[in-house]
């Protein structure tokens, strides 16, 4: 998807750098794998890919790697608690 050339104006302006990817994670897991498809992704394509993980409940246990990734965060909830089976750890 993202280093093919499609026809959407949408991702061909998150090809471009001008658009954010928004992805709406909240396990730690999953925004690693993230982090590491930005690093691949950058290195194959030479652009920079902006990301924003949305809810996040887990974000604090790699916030170090997502701070050098220069992904951005919003948090959802106030208070970090899994609310379904797969926010649990």
């Amino acid at each position: 998807m993202l280093l093919g050339q499609g026809s959407d104006p949408m991702l061909s302006r998150v090809h471009a750098g001008t658009a954010t990817l928004v992805v709406d994670v909240d396990s730690a897991d999953i925004m690693a794998t993230l982090l590491h498809l930005k690093g691949d992704y950058e290195r194959v394509s030479g652009n920079t890919l902006q990301l924003t993980f949305v809810g996040a409940l887990e974000s604090h246990l790699i916030a170090k790697e997502i701070a050098n990734a220069g992904v951005s965060v919003i948090i959802t909830q106030p208070k970090p608690y899994p609310d379904t089976w797969d926010q649990r750890r």
